[in-house]
């Protein structure tokens, strides 16, 4: 099927589950994955709260709370006050008069002091009305499914008067000198322990005589309320239960408040808006389901997903996790689905165009028996291709193979199997061979764009494209392909030899033709000159290399810091032209056993490319130094730098980078070849340092054998 098909067909369920999410359908399943999750996160944790609860002890000893004296509560204040408390909350509501207000009004009106807002089932409870313009904060609650307090607000509008109203834990932590941004946004209540285990707890009836630690109560924010059972209960439902299938455990209506001020002070966390989390949940549905992803792709999507989770986390953000499990799983089954009809689909048009093939006009049969006959006829002629195929290829002696559109040898002949083995583990081409851009060459020849070969340690690789996909490689063994290649150099130096004395001609009548002619004149003489220079240097680069080749180095002892010195001056008018400082670093003097001609030559070449590739103005260093057994000779600049691509092949014969920076200057890609060439004839090493934009250093490594180094003197 074409992807249009599988989107066409898959939008209807990607809508279906964006609106579902919309209007919170999930919202039960994902309830039950958060209670989950406070269930097996809590650990009791100090919290900057504490509880003074009116408990059966109070009770027992007071009394019902509605006969009380007022007095008793100024007292308990009285008491927190002294202590330090720097907040009190009294989750008690107070909406009459009694004849003891007086001293219990002034103690409510301290700046300190929350007092309960309430609404009942949409009813307004009335404020006090001596104490109307106090400090109150709404003690509204959020449930959800099960009837269960999972989050709160920090502000809440009351539907009794359509008024917003800010809420009590926020009011709390407000009093406590903690700014909180007001927002209707939910927030989850971050529970720190089951019930009855997150808080310090004092008895009212304590704090009223007094029988307390201050300690206790110091620097942290007091919620007074009602935890006895009975008449005076106020209780909600928490997420814990009595074991995994137990109902849910109750919890005291001020404990929940305390949780709510537990969770401003500690982080809490909010859940994008619904809207959000659909069209997400639709697209990665949409991406799965109607995409040629692997199972690779969907670990990575899924990685990224609890990733994204863990970075929201950190910001007070969770996902729901319904939509996007449902989301996930519904892709990949929707995939699986598609793929079998894929399957199907195309195992019917074979079969209906190998049944033409072999039965000619004659319509296709779909019953299973003409089919499993169909294939075994099928199955026996592949088989007899695939054997003359086997002979062909035992019968060559060059180690060949043949790969499919993957890249991983499906068949190869005898010296195939001596030179690359049978190790199923290796039958990837990538793996065989250690060439820099063999990746890149094998995507080519697989896209059919063009042949490839290279010289790796093996051999001369060749690899080409076959039409019915897939690839066929040979391997000229690395014997044979260096002969061929010593012959190929010994007659290119033969003829490149035989240039020199007309080179030297021409050079020598231009130069004699120059002290006649006009200035038009000059200039071309000019450019012959410096034309016909170039070609010499490119022969004398050629010819040393094939002298290195054939070990032929006039080898002696010779001071490396004067020859860099040398050198540097026969380069010094390049560097003047183009405004540029060649800064030496050199020791006084540095022996070593060399061809002074093969090291000035490959010198040269390395300063000729730092000045081409820099910008004007710029500085070029050349630094000699010992370290261990070695000799270090750098040549740093900061020219335009190299890729890591070109990095790799630098050194190869008639390498030119496609870097449009390089390719403005003239050259021919033998230089960096030469240089090579002439170091490794010296038992030495060469690499390259870069980076785009930043400029290149090139290091030598010289082995030593006897060596003097006299420090350059100050």
């Amino acid at each position: 099927m074409q992807p249009s098909t599988y989107l066409w067909r898959t939008l209807p369920l990607a809508l279906l589950l964006m609106v579902m999410q919309a209007f919170q359908l999930f919202k039960s399943t994902d309830d039950s994955f958060w209670d989950l999750w406070t269930r097996l996160l809590p650990g009791y944790s100090s919290s900057p709260v504490v509880l003074v609860t009116i408990d059966e002890k109070t009770l027992s000893e007071y009394g019902r709370i509605s006969s009380w004296d007022r007095r008793l509560y100024v007292q308990a204040l009285d008491h927190l006050q002294e202590a330090g408390a720097t907040a009190i909350g009294l989750d008690v509501l107070f909406p009459e008069r009694s004849p003891q207000d007086r001293e219990f009004i002034a103690a409510l009106k301290k700046p300190n002091v929350v007092l309960a807002d309430a609404e009942i089932f949409g009813q307004r409870v009335p404020r006090h009305p001596d104490l109307k313009n106090a400090n109150y904060g709404a003690i509204l609650l959020n449930t959800s499914s099960g009837n269960i307090a999972r989050t709160f607000q920090t502000r809440y509008t009351f539907a009794s008067d359509g008024r917003t109203y800010p809420g009590f834990a926020a009011q709390l932590v407000e009093a406590s000198g903690t700014a909180v941004r007001p927002s209707e946004v939910p927030q989850y209540l971050s529970y720190n322990a089951p019930p009855g285990q997150g808080f310090l707890r004092l008895s009212f009836s304590d704090v009223i005589a007094g029988n307390f630690r201050y300690g206790d109560v110091q620097n942290r924010i007091v919620l007074i309320g009602v935890t006895a059972g009975g008449l005076e209960r106020d209780q909600v439902l928490s997420p814990f239960s009595q074991g995994w299938l137990g109902n849910p455990l109750p919890i005291a209506g001020v404990e929940a408040q305390a949780t709510a001020v537990h969770t401003l002070l500690q982080g809490g966390f909010t859940s994008p808006h619904p809207m959000t989390l659909a069209v997400l949940s639709a697209l990665i549905l949409l991406l799965i389901a109607c995409t040629q992803v692997r199972g690779r792709v969907v670990v990575v999507l899924t990685a990224f997903l609890i990733f994204a989770q863990g970075m929201l986390f950190q910001e007070g953000l969770i996902l729901p996790t319904t939509a996007l499990l449902l989301a996930v799983v519904g892709g990949l089954l929707l995939r699986l689905v598609f793929a079998f009809a894929d399957v199907q689909q195309g195992i019917n048009a074979q079969l209906k165009r190998l049944s033409a093939q072999f039965n000619g006009d004659r319509p296709f049969l779909g019953n299973p028996l003409k089919r499993l006959e169909l294939l075994r006829e099928i199955e026996e002629k592949l088989a007899q291709e695939r054997q003359r195929l086997q002979v062909l290829l035992d019968n060559v002696d060059a180690p060949m193979f043949l790969a499919g559109a993957d890249g991983k040898i499906t068949l190869q002949n005898p010296s195939s199997l001596r030179l690359l083995g049978e190790d199923p583990e290796l039958q990837d081409l990538k793996e065989h061979f250690d060439v820099p851009d063999l990746a890149e060459g094998i995507d080519r020849v697989l896209s059919g764009e063009s042949s490839y070969e290279a010289l790796s340690e093996n051999g001369l690789i060749t690899l080409r494209p076959l039409g019915t996909g897939g690839l066929v490689g040979s391997v000229t063994p690395t014997n044979h392909f260096t002969h061929l290649l010593e012959q190929h150099d010994q007659q290119a130096a033969a003829i490149v030899h035989d240039f020199r004395s007309p080179l030297t001609s021409i050079m020598g009548f231009a130069q004699f033709m120059e002290a006649d002619a006009t200035p038009e004149q000059k200039e071309i003489l000019g450019i012959m000159l410096s034309e016909a220079r170039r070609i010499a240097d490119l022969i004398d680069d050629f010819l040393m290399v094939s002298r290195s080749r054939a070990a032929i180095l006039d080898m002696r002892e010779v001071d490396l810091a004067a020859l860099i010195r040398r050198a540097a001056a026969v380069a010094a008018p390049m560097f003047t032209e183009k405004h540029m400082v060649l800064q030496l670093d050199l020791p006084r003097t540095v022996f070593v056993e060399i061809d002074d001609r093969a090291m000035t030559r490959a010198l040269l070449n390395l300063l000729s490319n730092a000045v081409k590739y820099s910008s004007p103005f710029s500085e070029v260093t050349v630094q000699l130094r010992m370290q261990d057994e070695e000799v270090l000779l750098s040549v740093q600049d900061h020219g335009v730098g190299l890729s890591p691509e070109d990095q790799q092949r630098l050194f190869g014969r008639f390498f030119r980078s496609s870097n449009p920076a390089i390719q403005e200057v003239k050259g021919t890609g033998l230089g960096l070849h030469t240089v090579k060439e002439l170091i490794k004839a010296h038992g030495g090493e060469i690499w390259v340092d870069s980076e785009l934009g930043m400029g290149s250093t090139f290091t030598i490594h010289l082995p030593l054998k006897e060596t003097v180094l006299v420090p350059e003197l100050v």
